[in-house]
């Protein structure tokens, strides 16, 4: 467990354990390599993840409107969001983000790919990168609100819903 690190901070894991990083600073760039997990825990704020590595980084508990900017070969998590968030990815590992609250807004730039998971409800989506933005698992009776100049798909809805595609 790493706690309160001033600054960026680089994490090598090769083992099976969960390398976890609590509070980390606002503006940080986490850079990970190996195949071993490794979890961030109430980042201050906004957060850089450069994962070049096969084990996934995992952040909990960003905040409200926070950004993440992603680039690496290595899959990074995003679970259950605190309200709106931008997304930047630049790698070509898959930015993950799950659980995206109710009439939460996702902006989204960059060219790699971002997958958004079994959101509450209703989401927005603004993708204004070259990168594609899936939507997966979205429940019956929920809108999805589409606008900018990114590609945005949408699979395994759990039932009918509404596509107001504006871009």
């Amino acid at each position: 467990l790493v706690n309160d690190p001033e600054g960026n901070l680089t994490v090598r894991n090769s083992g099976t354990g969960t390398v976890t990083v609590d509070g980390l600073n606002t503006g940080a760039v986490l850079t990970t390599t190996g195949s071993g997990p490794t979890a961030v825990t109430n980042p201050d704020g906004n957060l850089a993840v450069a994962n070049n590595g096969t084990g996934i980084v995992t952040v909990n508990g960003l905040n409200p409107n926070a950004s993440l900017t992603a680039n690496g070969t290595g899959p990074t998590l995003v679970n259950d969001p605190e309200g709106n968030l931008s997304v930047s990815n630049s790698g070509s590992g898959t930015v993950t983000v799950a659980g995206l609250n109710d009439d939460a807004v996702l902006n989204s730039n960059g060219t790699g790919p971002i997958r958004v998971t079994n959101p509450d409800e209703d989401v927005s989506v603004v993708n204004n990168g070259s990168g594609t933005v899936s939507v997966d698992g979205m429940k019956g009776g929920a809108v999805l609100s589409s606008s900018g100049t990114g590609p945005v798909t949408i699979s395994n809805p759990e039932g009918n819903l509404r596509v107001a595609n504006t871009g």
